[in-house]
């Protein structure tokens, strides 16, 4: 009689720990395919016409693009569904759920203090560079889990010399 509680006790506890971490694994993939879908569809055509117009475009104007993007509370502003709608992963989010833990980080050669790794490095006001190396990172959380995505970008890179022995 008791060996049958315990099996039984046994079986809830896993069914309930198997239940929380398919929700935490959900929300984590969620944020992972909102931070991804921002990249994809918003960041990369937007850069790609900076590019093509060699435009002179401050790294936190772009950040505020980004934030814009994905919806302000403080302007009762929602996300930009057309950004959203482009991914076939995002059917059933609740965009309410969906905040920004950092502004979204740019930065170029064009930066006069050089690139920041830090995790708390921020986009400056200095222009973009039209060449070079640029880094972006842009974080979502979604039902209080984060997901953060890195890109580089190499746009007109030198030719490499390599040395021969």
């Amino acid at each position: 009689m008791k060996t049958s509680w315990f099996v039984l006790a046994f079986v809830w506890a896993s069914l309930t720990i198997n239940r929380a971490l398919r929700f935490r694994q959900r929300s984590v993939r969620t944020a992972a395919h909102l931070a991804s879908a921002i990249m994809t569809h918003s960041f990369v055509p937007k850069l790609e016409g900076i590019l093509d117009k060699q435009s002179k475009i401050p790294h936190s104007s772009f950040a505020e693009y980004l934030e814009e993007r994905l919806g302000n509370p403080e302007t009762s502003k929602g996300p930009d569904m057309r950004v959203f709608n482009k991914s076939r992963h995002l059917n059933d989010v609740d965009y309410s759920l969906v905040e920004i833990p950092y502004s979204p980080v740019i930065q170029s050669r064009g930066t006069k203090a050089g690139y920041d790794l830090r995790p708390n490095a921020q986009s400056s006001d200095d222009n973009m560079a039209s060449t070079g190396v640029i880094l972006s990172s842009i974080g979502i959380k979604y039902k209080g889990y984060c997901a953060q995505i890195s890109r580089s970008f190499l746009v007109d890179p030198a030719k490499v010399r390599i040395f021969k022995r």
